[in-house]
């Protein structure tokens, strides 16, 4: 049975409540400040249905700040700074917000939804995943090791390296795809959050081969990134009133990732992210059927989320039910979870 020491759990419940009340306190200075800024000039995308484009037109985007600035200051506040696990993941956090925050500027500034090149921002988000990556092979003497639905560690040898690249790269981007409709991405990321802080907290209590179990970190990055992203959620809610923007969607999506490597749960969290992964899934597919099919399509719009609103569905009903995926997803993720560490 596990059994969870209720004093161990404090620091977690204080990082969580701190950055709630920190991300409420903000968020509306933030908003106004960012509609001051944008002045309504947030680009839409032309092809997605025409009461989506009327509806999102004018609220500003990169709200990610409100999840951001919150999580940083709690977790500084309650975590070891001394340690390095969490300077790694603030690090790549604050890296990927960098450049998810320029081109939010580029979209708003050029009024084009593209925004920063492809190219250029894939190499940048390879770039700042190999610092990290780097540093943690050379402080971790299991780096090449992970679960896979298995209590022992399983060494992938040098197959390790790049897939972590796809867990760290690809997280960034599913977050970022996802977040195309109020509400969508925050719930998910929520609930991936609570599950890689169970994950970490287990691993410092059991002994688990996890990269710096030294700390409490990991736990608390995630209490602090989930209460800063439910005071969001608030505010993001449909009709929603701000949008978090590339600033949030990549930075988010690559700290979780980056912890599920630190933590050896990719699998894990794929689980509890499943609808990320749909998203990425759908967005491929679509883009290799239409380059062997010479331009026929899978679905009306990808990502998936698209689809089902351009084929009528009201966007509170896709968001709603994702967010019952969401759910399930947790719950699963938590009978992994308890298979595994029992």
């Amino acid at each position: 049975m596990l059994s969870v020491p209720v004093g161990t759990v404090q620091p977690y419940f204080c990082s969580f409540f701190l950055s709630t009340v920190l991300g409420f306190t903000i968020a509306p200075h933030i908003m106004a400040a960012l509609r001051n800024i944008q002045k309504g000039r947030h680009p839409i995308r032309g092809c997605l249905p025409v009461a989506h484009v009327a509806q999102k037109r004018g609220v500003p985007s990169m709200g990610g700040s409100i999840v951001l600035l919150p999580c940083i200051l709690s977790t500084a506040i309650f975590g070891d700074l001394h340690n390095r696990d969490i300077w790694v993941i603030l690090a790549t956090l604050v890296s990927f917000a960098i450049l998810g925050g320029v081109d939010d500027y580029l979209k708003f500034t050029r009024q084009n939804p593209k925004g920063i090149s492809l190219g250029a921002k894939l190499f940048a988000q390879l770039l700042i995943t190999s610092a990290a990556l780097i540093f943690l092979s050379h402080v971790s003497d299991n780096f090449t090791s992970t679960h896979i639905f298995s209590k022992g560690l399983i060494d992938l040898g040098w197959a390790y390296m790049p897939f972590a690249y796809i867990v760290v790269v690809g997280s960034s981007n599913s977050v970022n795809l996802t977040d195309g409709l109020d509400g969508l991405a925050t719930l998910p990321i929520i609930v991936s959050a609570a599950i890689l802080g169970i994950i970490g907290h287990l691993s410092l209590q059991l002994g688990t081969e996890a990269v710096d179990t030294a700390s409490a970190n990991i736990p608390i990055f995630c209490s602090a990134l989930a209460g800063s992203a439910l005071s969001f959620l608030w505010f993001n809610a449909h009709p929603a009133k701000i949008f978090m923007g590339d600033l949030g969607s990549l930075s988010i999506g690559a700290s979780l990732g980056l912890m599920s490597v630190m933590l050896k749960c990719e699998l894990i969290y794929a689980i509890s992210g499943s609808i990320f992964v749909a998203e990425a899934l759908s967005s491929m597919a679509q883009v290799a059927y239409c380059k062997l099919t010479k331009g026929r399509k899978i679905f009306l719009v990808a990502p998936i989320h698209h689809h089902f609103e351009k084929a009528g569905m009201k966007e509170a009903t896709i968001v709603t039910r994702a967010w019952v995926i969401a759910m399930v997803s947790f719950v699963v993720s938590l009978a992994v979870i308890i298979y595994i560490y029992r």
